[in-house]
């Protein structure tokens, strides 16, 4: 409310936002709805490097560049001009961007000073183990400040649940953070975009091997399957019976011929008939 207010006071009509996380991708979108020529300076080379992989970042970028919104990356502010209102944004490459909000959203840095003069562990924060306990024993860190794993993940839910684990071990307990799956949600925008679990930068700074997408093998095509027919039915009894096709065949054709009455060699239909007439004659009267 603050932000559109100032906006609304000072006719403000462009705004840079440093930092193209989460937070800093919603609040560019936030100004972009109220009206302004909005950039966006990401220090890296992609978008939400952190938490999607690069086809995703693809998805996100093509999106806010169609809302207009201009993403440059590699870029970082380093200063603004005195005043009490921005006019402009020096980058560290020495560039200016014209602006008349300015806001910044470059996530977090602990402050590790107090902790490394009390002679903690520290690395970009307090390094600590699965039960929250830091190098000293019976000092333990959570949050923010606490780096597990080669991680500081910044994000509430896993804040909380350090706390608790730190909590118990503070107190006598024996209780250890089994394992952390960082959430990424943004909302707000137009897209919604949701990735949980660990993400190949997140392997590379422990030092776990990514092992990427697996490929899907190929489907095979679906056959039919075929009937085959006998060349009579049932088998003939002999040789031929429970072999090959062919040979039952050849089985077949070798059978004794049917003979009429008159001895001559007669056909199925003629056969059939002489047949009957054979059991007229042979049945009682």
């Amino acid at each position: 409310m603050a932000i559109r207010g100032y906006v609304q006071q000072h006719g403000a009509g462009s705004a840079v936002v440093t930092g193209a996380g989460m937070l800093g991708l919603e609040a560019a979108h936030s100004l972009h709805e109220l009206g302004l020529r909005v950039t966006v300076l990401e220090r890296g080379e992609r978008l939400l490097a952190k938490q999607v992989d690069a086809r995703c970042s693809e998805f996100v970028h093509a999106h806010f560049e169609a809302l207009g919104i201009e993403i440059r990356y590699s870029s970082a502010a380093a200063c603004l001009p005195p005043g009490d209102r921005a006019s402009a944004v020096r980058l560290k490459d020495g560039t200016s961007l014209p602006c008349d909000v300015f806001l910044a959203a470059v996530g977090i840095r602990p402050n590790i000073e107090l902790a490394a003069v009390a002679g903690l562990a520290v690395n970009r924060g307090v390094l600590v183990d699965d039960r929250m306990q830091a190098s000293v024993p019976g000092v333990f860190a959570a949050g923010d400040v606490a780096e597990h794993n080669g991680m500081l993940l910044g994000l509430w839910p896993i804040a909380a649940k350090q706390a608790e684990v730190a909590a118990v071990n503070a107190i006598g307990g024996d209780e250890r953070l089994i394992a952390e799956v960082p959430a990424t949600i943004l909302k707000g925008v137009g897209l919604d975009v949701a990735a949980v679990g660990r993400t190949e930068a997140w392997s590379r700074r422990s030092g776990n091997r990514h092992r990427g997408p697996r490929k899907v093998p190929e489907a095979r095509p679906h056959r039919r399957p075929r009937l085959r027919r006998r060349s009579s039915w049932p088998p003939p009894a002999g040789p031929g019976r429970g072999h090959y096709r062919g040979q039952a065949a050849a089985s077949s054709r070798r059978r004794r011929p049917l003979r009429g009455a008159s001895g001559r060699l007669v056909g199925a239909d003629e056969a059939s008939r002489a047949r009957l007439s054979r059991r007229q004659a042979d049945a009682p009267a």
